[in-house]
């Protein structure tokens, strides 16, 4: 009778950490999922941290991750009573403003490429003239303060990666010359702005390449197998030992972000449209090229 008992303990304990343990897990996923939610809305890792913990301990609080407002482009708190930028859209301040730090990077900015700068940030966020004409302060705080670009890269850092990428190739384009190159000098900034918004260096290389008429692909099969390997891994942002999981989920966001089906509302420019097409033609030739180097390994 004693053992029976003693057994029943035993099968009561272990069915009891059973439970515990299934509901340690529960909370786990839980407090990942609201996680994950939280931080990709406020774009913080920091807040993706808070959320996690918090939900661990109070998973019924989940139904209200929904409910958190997705971050919004801001200006810095000098800018945004700045006269020049009070009471105007943080995005297209910003963008004004670091088109002319760029078409100030190799010297003078001659009216024509004022006109140039206008006329494209008007038709690729469907302004009209006039309501151009109150974005011509930030231009001109841009102009005459050059080296505060981080405070613009800031701003925008907190758009969607299409926006940013958007904003990138139309910087690119403007800095383009009679004899379809870039001066050195707007190389270099552009860089330093294409970092700061979180762009890879494989994915800055394509737009200039795009835009220019370059090679846009890394299909260049004359090259070795090892470097071949650097610059597909660079195209879909990942190590050169990425595990083909890690390859696929990479991929799988990559094409999400650029799948023409996503542009077909109109919501972005057909320069932009041809160039995610492109773009998505060098993702799937990394992606194929990465699972055969896995396949034969």
């Amino acid at each position: 009778m004693e053992f029976i008992t003693l057994l029943l303990d035993v099968l009561i304990g272990i069915v009891g950490f059973g439970v515990s343990a299934l509901v340690v897990i529960l909370k786990l996923i839980l407090a990942l999922i609201g996680g994950i939610v939280v931080g990709v809305k406020l774009r913080s890792i920091l807040a993706f941290a808070i959320a996690a913990g918090f939900l661990f301990f109070f998973p019924w609080a989940i139904i209200f991750t929904p409910f958190v407002p997705k971050r919004q482009p801001k200006l810095d708190k000098y800018l945004r009573n700045h006269p020049d930028f009070k009471g105007k859209d943080p995005v297209i301040s910003s963008i004004m403003a670091l088109s002319a730090i760029v078409a100030k990077a190799d010297g003078q900015i001659t009216k024509e490429e004022v006109n140039l700068i206008k006329a494209t940030v008007s038709y690729e966020f469907n302004l009209s003239a006039e309501a151009m004409n109150e974005y011509e302060g930030a231009f001109v705080y841009g102009r005459d303060n050059p080296d505060t670009y981080p405070m613009f890269t800031k701003t925008l850092s907190v758009c969607s990666q299409s926006r940013i990428s958007q904003v990138i190739f139309m910087l690119i384009r403007l800095s383009i010359k009679d004899d379809n190159t870039i001066k050195p000098e707007c190389i270099n900034i552009l860089k330093n702005i294409s970092f700061n918004l979180g762009v890879s260096e494989a994915h800055f290389i394509f737009l200039v390449n795009y835009a220019t008429g370059g090679p846009s692909s890394y299909g260049q099969q004359t090259e070795s197998p090892e470097l071949l390997i650097k610059k597909y891994s660079q195209v879909l942002g990942v190590s050169e030992d990425a595990s083909m999981n890690e390859i696929k989920k990479a991929y799988r966001k990559l094409v999400k972000e650029y799948h023409p089906d996503k542009f077909a509302d109109g919501s972005m420019p057909d320069s932009y449209v041809e160039m995610a097409k492109s773009k998505i033609i060098e993702i799937n030739e990394a992606y194929e090229y990465l699972q055969k180097v896995k396949d034969k390994a």
